[in-house]
Order: C-alpha cells, then sequence, then structure tokens
C-alpha cells in the first residue's frame, strides 16, 4: 500500500512540475512575441519618418555601412594578397601558399565579423549580398552599394601590393590573379565555381544570417563560417583558383 502512495505522490510531482514548465515556457514565447511586436513597430515607425531629419540620419547610416563594407572588405582582400605574393618572392612551395591562403581569410574573417558585423554586416562577398537582395533581406540601393564597395576595394587591395612591393611585379600579380590551370576543362572550372560559391553563400545565409535573426540582431555576422570558407579555398585551389564571385577578378 505504500508503494501504491509513494507512486501516486510521484506521479503527481511529476505532473506538477510538467505544468510549471510549460507555464513558464508559455510566459517566455508570449514575452518575445510582444517584445518582437514592440520591436517591428519602432522600426516600421522609424522607416516611415519622412522628416529630413529623419532622411539624413538614415543617409548617415548608409554610408557608414558601405564605407564600413569597403574598410572590412579591403582588409579581408589586403592581407590575402600580400601573404601570397610573400610566398611567390619567398619561393614558398604551393602546399604552403595554399595552406597559407585558406588560413589568412579565415581569421581574418573571424575578426572582420566581430569589428563590422554592426556596422555594415561584414557580408565581404558579392555572392551573398545578392542572396540577401534576391530574398529581400537586403534593399536594392544597399545591395548595389556593397557590391561595388567590394569590388573596389578588392581593386584597392591590388594597389597596396604595387605600392608596398618594387621590382618587377609581373610574378606577384600573377600569384593573387584568378587563373585556372590550361589543362583544366572550363566546363569543370566554371560547375567547380558555381558549386563552392554555392556552399560559401547557403552557409553564410542559413546559418550566420538566420542564428544572428533569431537573435534580433539587423546585422549579418560570418564569423561562424570563417573555418568553411578557408577549408573550401585550400580544397578547391587546384581546380579553379576559387573565385566564389565577380570580386575575384
Amino acid at each position: 500500500m505504500n508503494s501504491t502512495v509513494n507512486a501516486s505522490e510521484q506521479q503527481h510531482e511529476v505532473q506538477l512540475t510538467n505544468a510549471l514548465v510549460k507555464n513558464v515556457l508559455e510566459e517566455e514565447e508570449k514575452l518575445i512575441t510582444e517584445e518582437a511586436a514592440f520591436e517591428s513597430a519602432i522600426q516600421n515607425q522609424v522607416l516611415r519618418d519622412r522628416s529630413p531629419k529623419a532622411k539624413a540620419g538614415r543617409r548617415r547610416m548608409l554610408v557608414r555601412a558601405v564605407y564600413g563594407e569597403f574598410v572590412a572588405t579591403l582588409l579581408l582582400f589586403g592581407p590575402l594578397f600580400m601573404v601570397l605574393v610573400n610566398g611567390y618572392e619567398s619561393q614558398w612551395s604551393k602546399d604552403i601558399t595554399a595552406l597559407a591562403g585558406a588560413f589568412v581569410p579565415a581569421f581574418q574573417v573571424i575578426g572582420l565579423s566581430f569589428a563590422f558585423s554592426g556596422i555594415s554586416g561584414a557580408i565581404l562577398n558579392p555572392a551573398v549580398a545578392i542572396a540577401l537582395w534576391s530574398t529581400g533581406k537586403l534593399s536594392n540601393r544597399r545591395c548595389v552599394y556593397y557590391v561595388i564597395a567590394e569590388m573596389l576595394a578588392s581593386i584597392f587591395a591590388v594597389v597596396l601590393v604595387t605600392i608596398m612591393y618594387s621590382g618587377d611585379l609581373g610574378g606577384a600579380y600573377r600569384s593573387i590573379s584568378i587563373e585556372p590551370l590550361e589543362r583544366a576543362n572550363l566546363g569543370k572550372v566554371f560547375a567547380t565555381e558555381f558549386i563552392l560559391t554555392f556552399f560559401i553563400t547557403y552557409t553564410a545565409f542559413t546559418v550566420a544570417f538566420e542564428n544572428a535573426e533569431a537573435q534580433k540582431k539587423e546585422s549579418m555576422s560570418i564569423k561562424k563560417i570563417s573555418d568553411t570558407k578557408g577549408l573550401t579555398v585550400y580544397a578547391s585551389t587546384p581546380q579553379s583558383s576559387t573565385g566564389f564571385a565577380p570580386i575575384a577578378i
């Protein structure tokens, strides 16, 4: 009889615990919903504000974001090009150069995501910007500005090579250019570029952006895909030199 009473008490305690847990979860879900609705209302109010002061503020934010994207992309490609040129002049082996070329952008993306995710989103890649635009998560104007800023940053990264190195730079330029092997099949080259660009865009979009969105952050942080990005570069370099996007040109 005692065992029956104990079992009944345990069952009652389990039911009470489940009820409490359910109540807490419902309250948390309700609070999250209310906060999301409040933030959405504030954002809509800010976007609908057509006063000159509000327009000037939004314009400054856009300029700040585009400038941040330019600087972040320059800080990504500048050190990468320096490493590749240094490897060429120091006559590193192809394996060491490829490994260094993979780890440098991987670690750079980690730092840049922390530094610029709250400014421009640290997108760093036209393919990712276009993917965000195609799903409505990036405005038309901001997408165009971001792509232009990223392309200009890649050009300025080459200019840094010209400034910092002297002598015949023909070989140095070839070391940072995107040139598939002469014996490579053109169809396989384009297929490799397409597949790897899809991988990096899909990873950045689903893992990083959705995670940031779930945490109610407006900016995109891609620090979680940095290792994947670097290892993808290393794995695919012998086939197509991994352009990933027009920025590589």
